[in-house]
């Protein structure tokens, strides 16, 4: 039994690091790709000219909207964007004004500076990929229909001035249920083995290999579009879900899993004599 667990624990490492180095790969692509076109002589120039127009215009959407600078900038990232698989991009200014994008939708919204930090971090000068979170606006599903509540991820980078002072942020959007939750099956164990990431406050942000029992337990609803990004806490209801056992605790009362507790925590530890996962 001993040297079986030694086993099972390096298993589970090898598969973690794995994933890790995947992860980061993915990421780092991510984040070249955002710094070239920041960067982009043409990209910069009708980015520069937008932030003037929507400043002179009394940020006047309709011009915005219509300017030949916002049909040249789209021209040049609308091919990029399907290159990489993007579902668009959107431009942001310091006060959180959404300048430029693919659609006309959220041009003139602020809910982006809202809704993530990814903005504020770029406007520092950093080039990040956001965590995952719930989009603002419509956004296409597997099926290309728009719907509310997707999720949704950025890549962003700063776009500097001739005097490299940040005036707006370059984003691309990404479609997480394309890479990030790819990115974490990439290598996973057996018929139960599963890689997931899930932030501080516990909350899953990639795919569930278990869909099918979540929706059975009902964790989430029994449609073909549910998912479990975005929707899943990280909790021991304390009992087997999929055994008929119903918890007299609302899910937002119950522990963090033994391995979530452990993380969100700060240690890096593995234990392979078992606990209950989110379906108890």
């Amino acid at each position: 039994e001993h040297e079986i667990k030694l086993g099972l624990a390096d298993q589970l490492q090898v598969v973690l690091k794995s994933n890790i180095e995947t992860l980061k790969i993915w990421s780092n692509q991510e984040t070249q790709a955002v710094k070239f076109w920041a960067n982009e002589p043409r990209v910069r120039e009708k980015i520069l000219n937008l932030k003037k127009i929507f400043n002179e215009s009394n940020q006047n959407i309709d011009v915005l909207r219509t300017s030949p600078d916002m049909f040249v900038l789209r021209e040049i990232l609308r091919p990029v964007s399907h290159e990489y698989r993007h579902i668009g991009f959107v431009v942001i200014d310091p006060e959180g004004n959404q300048i430029a994008a693919l659609l006309d939708e959220p041009v003139g919204q602020k809910q982006l500076s809202h809704l993530s930090d990814y903005v504020s971090q770029a406007l520092e000068g950093k080039t990040i990929v956001s965590l995952p979170f719930k989009a603002g606006v419509k956004l296409p599903d597997v099926d290309n229909i728009f719907k509310e509540g997707q999720s949704t991820l950025y890549s962003a980078a700063p776009v500097r001035d001739d005097d490299g002072n940040v005036i707006a942020v370059l984003s691309f959007r990404i479609n997480p249920k394309l890479d990030f939750t790819r990115v974490m099956q990439s290598a996973r164990a057996g018929q139960t083995g599963e890689t997931y990431a899930f932030n501080r406050e516990g909350i899953m942000i990639s795919g569930s290999r278990f869909l099918g029992d979540l929706k059975k337990i009902g964790l989430i609803p029994n449609t073909p579009d549910a998912q479990a990004m975005l929707n899943i806490d990280i909790r021991d209801p304390q009992g087997n879900l999929l055994e008929g056992y119903r918890p007299s605790v609302p899910r937002k009362q119950q522990p963090l899993t033994l391995m979530a507790q452990s993380a969100i925590s700060g240690k890096s530890r593995y234990q392979v004599d078992g606990y209950n996962d989110y379906r108890g």
